[in-house]
């Protein structure tokens, strides 16, 4: 009991600063070695409500940890990683991606009153909303096929139509998880959720002078 009281009031000091000196903050980093690139960043974000009178509440401390990993040249000429046991047929090359992202909320365990509204499991629910792949995926090229050019995208990914800001209209294939993100202001692909799925593209490029990079 007296280390949760410990951590209890350090949970909410940290609260307090944070909230004193931003309601969000970004920390990023990036590293390449040969053919892996890894990205990773931390964010952490702070939302109060207010019904414009005397009640004044915080909400919402999100702290999220993201890593992306690219993996170039996964696939090269036919072969994994180079290797002449591992051949591919029809394969010309492929790149890895992994994208995981972690978030948790302490104000689920800060709160009092949280913690007389909701079970523990519920609390717990919400204090670990995500951890997980968001993208998992090959990128793969088959090269000339044809009179065009072949590739594909294979594993959990994210299927985007149209290049609309702050609405969908066509891009409708994956759902959004709003329950974590703000209703503006935010890229649609920090909350769509994505699906396996399987996506082929086959380019034939300029069709006479009217149409250009036909896919």
């Amino acid at each position: 009991m007296q280390i949760r009281a410990i951590c209890k009031k350090l949970f909410i000091l940290l609260g307090l600063v944070g909230t004193l000196v931003s309601t969000a903050h970004t920390t990023w980093a990036s590293t390449r070695i040969g053919n892996a690139e890894m990205q990773m960043w931390y964010r952490t974000r702070h939302t109060f409500h207010t019904d414009g009178g005397n009640n004044f509440n915080w909400v919402q401390w999100r702290n999220e940890a993201f890593f992306w990993f690219t993996y170039d040249d996964f696939v090269k000429n036919g072969k994994i990683l180079n290797q002449d046991s591992l051949a591919i047929p029809f394969v010309q090359g492929a790149t890895l991606n992994a994208r995981y992202r972690f978030r948790a909320d302490p104000t689920w365990t800060i709160r009092e009153s949280y913690r007389n509204q909701y079970s523990p499991h519920e609390r717990k629910s919400y204090l670990f909303p995500e951890n997980g792949f968001r993208d998992l995926f090959l990128d793969l090229d088959f090269g000339q096929v044809g009179i065009g050019k072949l590739t594909a995208r294979i594993g959990k990914q994210q299927i985007v139509w149209g290049e609309s800001d702050l609405y969908r209209s066509i891009d409708v294939i994956n759902p959004l998880r709003i329950d974590q993100n703000q209703g503006a202001g935010e890229k649609f692909d920090e909350f769509r959720t994505p699906l396996w799925a399987l996506k082929l593209n086959y380019s034939i490029g300029n069709v006479g002078s009217m149409f250009s990079n036909v896919f």
